[in-house]
Order: structure tokens, then C-alpha cells, then sequence
């Protein structure tokens, strides 16, 4: 059967594990996975409720030199940001990025605008006392019908715009209903049950991409919907993201 109902899938994914492409790609239709701050003013680290954070700098969302690169890597050998993105497609800008990538931050407020991808840069960085990190995120847009509207979808990549980290695992991507959720990463190998459902970014230095937009979930659209026909929305999408890190006990 082509599609599920939007009750049956969040059944499955609770009672069953991984067992339909909805799973796969962790389209969780409730919503809210754990993120419930609101939208608007920027958020206060110090009520977050995450502890054992890791003090690392400024998180400015600005400057493509994190100044973290490991001393083996010549930064020169490293694309250059937004390498390759069409902007047509995708809007991409090298001075707005995500680095250091290993910091937190409060909330930033994005627009997703004129169907294009949000693809923001980072260079990764490995640091072994980081357990994982995490973008949590919130948004004040109503719930999205994935039968019939296009939907919040959040990927990694190596290339802007580009298809999903680590030939298309399923942990590196997400689709939801509307833009309220958290995204986990790590960079720890070696330890699969610790870090189960959470996307591996590789601890290796090198330029990745975070990415965001609006479309068609093609396993639910009542529609023409593949990689030729997104049905992408152009209409505004506001939605926030704060950048989470937590350190081994």
C-alpha cells in the first residue's frame, strides 16, 4: 500500500521500528520531538535545560574561519562555501555559516523564501569530551497536511543542496509537519546502540551542509511528487534554530 495513515505511521514508528519508509526517514506527523520553545525573542542558554555544555566561542552564525580546523588539515584543501549552489535553487551565502560548528548558541530566526533550499556551511571539528550535539527547532507556522501540502524537511549534506549524508542515511535526515524538532548528530564511531537514530557527521575535518526547505513528502502526497516535481511551496516559512552540544558524563 502506497501511503499510510498519519495515525498508523506514528504507531509504527513507536511499536515497530523501522519498518516502512516513513520510519526511514523519521517523518514524525505529532510534531513536537522534544523542542518547546517558543518562537520570537532569542533563547536564554542559561534556561535551557541542557547541561555540561561546552564553552567554545562565539556562535555567530558568521565567518567561514572557525579557527578550529585540526593542524593536519590545510584549510586550503577544503572546498570553498557554497561550492556548486545553484541560485536558482538554493540560497547559500559562505559569511553566514555555522561555525565554530562546535558551540551553542541561542535561537536564529530563518526564512525559508521563493521555494529555494536554506543551505548553511559548516567545517566539522572533533572534539572527543562532546557526546553529541543537536538543532533544536521551533516554529510558529501551522501543522502542514503532507497529503496534500508540502512539508518542513531537514537534511546534512557534503554539497549545498546536495542528497543526504553518507549515502542517504536515513538518521541524517528529517521530515515533520511542521518545523518543531530535534536534530541529533555525533562523531563518535564504533558505538552504533549509544547513538541509534542519531546522524554520524564523521569526526574527519570537512565542509558539510546543513539544509532546509519546504516540499512534497512523496510516500504520503496524493500528487505528483518525485525528484522532478518537489512542489515546492512559495509561500514564507519562519522557523528557529538553536544549536545544542552535551559532553560525556
Amino acid at each position: 500500500m502506497r501511503r499510510l495513515s498519519p495515525w498508523l505511521t506514528v504507531v509504527s514508528v513507536l511499536s515497530t521500528g523501522c519498518t516502512t519508509k516513513e520510519i526511514h526517514n523519521h517523518y514524525y506527523l505529532s510534531g513536537d520531538t522534544g523542542s518547546s520553545t517558543s518562537s520570537g525573542a532569542p533563547l536564554d542558554d542559561s534556561n535551557t535545560g541542557v547541561t555540561d555544555e561546552v564553552p567554545s566561542g562565539d556562535s555567530s552564525d558568521g565567518g567561514a574561519d572557525s579557527g578550529m580546523v585540526d593542524p593536519g588539515t590545510d584549510p586550503a584543501d577544503l572546498p570553498a562555501y557554497c561550492d556548486g549552489a545553484d541560485p536558482l535553487l538554493v540560497d547559500c551565502d559562505p559569511d553566514v555559516n555555522y561555525d565554530p560548528w562546535l558551540s551553542n548558541g541561542g535561537e536564529r530566526h530563518y526564512w525559508i523564501r521563493d521555494g529555494k533550499t536554506l543551505s548553511f556551511p559548516f567545517t566539522v571539528d572533533f572534539a572527543v569530551e562532546v557526546d553529541f550535539g543537536l538543532f533544536q527547532i521551533t516554529s510558529g507556522e501551522r501543522q502542514r497536511d503532507p497529503d496534500t501540502e508540502d512539508v518542513f524537511h531537514l537534511w546534512i549534506s557534503e554539497t549545498p543542496n546536495g542528497p543526504v549524508l553518507n549515502d542517504g542515511d536515513e538518521e541524517c535526515e528529517h521530515w515533520n509537519d511542521r518545523a518543531q524538532l530535534n536534530f541529533h548528530w555525533h562523531q563518535h564511531p564504533g558505538d552504533p546502540p549509544r547513538y541509534d537514530g542519531i546522524c554520524f557527521i564523521g569526526s574527519e575535518v570537512r565542509v558539510l551542509y546543513a539544509n532546509f526547505e519546504t516540499r512534497c513528502y512523496e510516500p504520503m502526497y496524493d500528487g505528483l511528487c518525485d525528484d522532478d516535481n518537489l512542489q515546492k511551496s512559495l509561500e514564507a516559512y519562519q522557523f528557529d534554530v538553536a544549536r545544542r552540544l552535551t559532553v560525556f558524563d
